[in-house]
């Protein structure tokens, strides 16, 4: 079994295959959930960094519209979802969560 596709926000989705611990695995599908989840495909990376490049941009332009006109509570909203995008392409850049 070979994953093919990463989403975009793959560095918070990895998590959940790296450190939750399974109480009940009676046909041991996890230990395979692991490995795959280990062993995806750079490619599978790159094509994901290449598609969706637009969203971190997007997101630092609707900061900088908040901090144009000075508005408070938006530039905090926009601030974090700009800090969240380059976090989740950082962890993409570096295949960690």
């Amino acid at each position: 079994m070979t994953l093919r596709f990463v989403s975009k926000r793959w560095g918070r989705e990895a998590d959940q295959y790296r450190h939750h611990l399974i109480l009940l695995d009676l046909d041991g599908f996890f230990p395979q959930l692991w490995e795959v989840a280990r062993n995806i495909p750079a490619a599978a990376f790159a094509e994901t960094l290449s598609a969706t490049w637009w969203w971190c941009y997007e997101v630092c332009n609707k900061l900088l519209n908040a901090c144009a006109v000075n508005h408070g509570p938006r530039k905090r909203f926009e601030g974090l979802g700009f800090a969240s995008a380059a976090a989740i392409h950082i962890a993409l850049y570096e295949q960690r969560p």
